[in-house]
This record gives C-alpha cells, structure tokens and sequence, in this order.
C-alpha cells in the first residue's frame, strides 16, 4: 500500500512539474512574440491614425478648394478680361504703332527688365501686355516666321516716342530663349535681342470683343461676385 501510495504521488508530481514547465515555456514564447509583435502593432496602430488623420485633412481641403473654386474662376476671368480690355484699347487707338524689345536687363529675383520702343507716341494704362514675336527666322520661301517668345506686362503709363519698361509674364513664356537670355545678363550686360515685334496680347478666345465689351462684362462679373 505504501509503495502505491510513493508511486502516485510520484506520478502526480511529475504531471504537475510537467504542467509547469509547459506554462513557464509557454510564458516564454508569448513574452518573446509580444517583445516582437507589440512594436509592429504598436506601428501599425500609428501609421493607421496617421493615414486616417490624412484623408480627413485631405476631405477638409478639398471641401474647402470646391466652396472657394467659383470666387477664385470669377477673380480669374475678371483680371483677364480687365487685362485684354487695356491691350484692346491700346489696338483701337492706335492700330498702326509698332512696339519691340531693344534691351533686356537683368533684373531682381532672376528677372528682367524688359525695355520696349513705340515708333508712335501712345497712351496706355499700367500693365498693359504684348505679345513678343522674334522675325529673325525664314522659312524656305524666305517669308518671316514669327515665333512668339513671351508676354510681357508694360510698367509706364503712358509714352512719347521713347523707350518703356515692361516685365516678363512667368506663364507665358520661351523658356529656353530666356534661359539664354538670362545667361547672357548674369554679369551685368545689357541683351540685345534679335529682330522681334511685340503686339498688344489679347487672348484669342476675346479677340471678338471691343475693349467696351470686356469691361462691360468685368464689371458685370464684379456684381456677381459682390453678391456670392
């Protein structure tokens, strides 16, 4: 009886020794796969409240872009149509001036100082814009093929039979021209440019239009946008 009595209990100890020691590798194992896993979770759960934290700004903006884009189109059309409305008054009142570049400078900021001549003396408001066409280049029937350069914006109001300053159009422009242009004014010189024309710019799509006509309609813009 004794010795059954030792045998079990011998049995029953190792059962629970056996027991604990699965526990404590157990224990182990899972200490081991949080050490790993909880930082990649832990990531995770950032870069998931990072990226859901994005797409709401990027909602709010685009919400917001969407509100503001009909004011800003209307402000857009007015100052183009206020602009061709000053080069259209300037083709009316004198149909027959001539304008061209004789000098570029370099300006500030990486810019220039565009320096235009009118063989008419000419009235015109600030900002005026022309068209820069080069007419040094033949095609093979010897005709001038007129290859536009830029658009720049006059900075005088108003002009006898002299030189006027402009400034160039960043949007509308020849970039390779004036990266050359601009090469040549780094050390201070004046650029003397080829053969050019510049005409008073009026957007193609309002070249119908008088001068009358697009200020009508600015001003008109101008009372709707007052009222939005």
């Amino acid at each position: 009886m004794q010795r059954r009595w030792e045998s079990t209990r011998r049995y029953i100890g190792f059962i629970v020794s056996a027991f604990n020691n699965l526990v404590t590798f157990c224990s182990f194992v899972v200490t081991i796969l949080v050490a790993i896993l909880a930082p990649i979770w832990a990531v995770w759960m950032v870069l998931g409240i990072v990226l859901f934290l994005a797409f709401l700004t990027a909602f709010y903006r685009a919400f917001k872009l969407n509100e503001k884009r009909p004011v800003e189109t209307v402000q857009d059309l007015r100052r183009e149509l206020e602009s061709a409305a000053k080069a259209k008054r300037l083709l009316e009142s004198r149909p027959n001036a001539r304008f061209r570049v004789v000098q570029v400078f370099k300006g500030a900021r990486r810019g220039f100082s565009i320096i235009l001549y009118s063989d008419q003396a000419c009235q015109f408001d600030y900002g005026t814009p022309f068209e820069v066409r080069r007419t040094d280049q033949l095609n093979a029937d010897g005709l001038i093929v007129p290859k536009t350069i830029g658009v720049v914006r006059a900075m005088s109001t108003a002009i006898g039979k002299k030189p006027f300053e402009a400034r160039l159009e960043r949007g509308h422009k020849d970039a390779d021209f004036w990266r050359s242009v601009q090469r040549a004014t780094v050390s201070g010189n004046p650029y003397n440019p080829p053969r050019n024309e510049a005409i008073p710019y009026v957007p193609a799509q309002l070249h119908g239009l008088s001068a009358a006509d697009m200020e009508a309609f600015e001003k008109t813009l101008a009372h709707y946008q007052a009222g939005v």
